[in-house]
Parts: structure tokens; C-alpha cells; sequence
């Protein structure tokens, strides 16, 4: 899939959410915030995957790896996300600072 599509369908994605569970009148502030909070929860993923946690939270290597792989996708897809509601073309800001530079 082109990154331009995928976006599209993170944010048609996004928008279903918000109509579902009633969402409104979020500004780029809570968009920001999110990032942070998804990025904890990559985190906490993460240590477990690791085995960096109490014994009782360590989960078989599958699950954990599988866990670490939605949180950081929840990372990405809040990127994309708050890129949409700050107007940046966040696909022209990656080809610049990874590809062209």
C-alpha cells in the first residue's frame, strides 16, 4: 500500500473511532498527548517483551513480540494522526529528513 493510502485509511480509520465512541471536539493538543501515551504503552510492551517486569507480567515470547508490534504501530498511527490535525505532510517531512538528506 502507498503511504499516502495508508494514511488515508489510519484517518477514515480514526474517524469511525471517534463516531463510534463519541468523540468530539479534539484539538492538536490531545493529538500530541496521545503520542506520549501510546509511546509509554510501546514502552511497557516492550519491558515484558524483555522480560524487564515482574515475573507474573512476562507473557510467552509470541504474545509479547505481537504486543510490542500493535503498541508501536499505535505510536505510528498517532503520528500520523497528530501530523493531519498540525497540517503537515508528514510524507514530505520523512523523504527529507530520511531519503533526501
Amino acid at each position: 500500500m502507498e503511504f499516502k493510502k495508508l494514511q488515508d485509511a489510519i484517518l477514515a480509520s480514526w474517524v469511525r473511532y471517534q463516531q463510534e465512541h463519541n468523540i468530539k471536539g479534539q484539538r492538536a493538543e490531545h493529538y500530541v498527548m496521545k503520542i506520549g501515551e501510546e509511546y509509554g504503552e510501546f514502552v511497557q510492551a516492550y519491558l515484558r517483551h524483555v522480560k524487564f517486569c515482574k515475573k507474573n507480567k512476562v507473557l510467552p515470547k509470541k504474545e509479547s513480540q505481537q504486543r510490542v508490534a500493535e503498541e508501536l504501530s499505535d505510536v505510528i498511527g498517532s503520528a500520523l494522526i497528530t501530523a493531519d490535525a498540525l497540517g503537515i505532510d508528514i510524507e514530505a517531512a520523512l523523504k527529507r529528513i530520511w531519503i533526501d538528506k
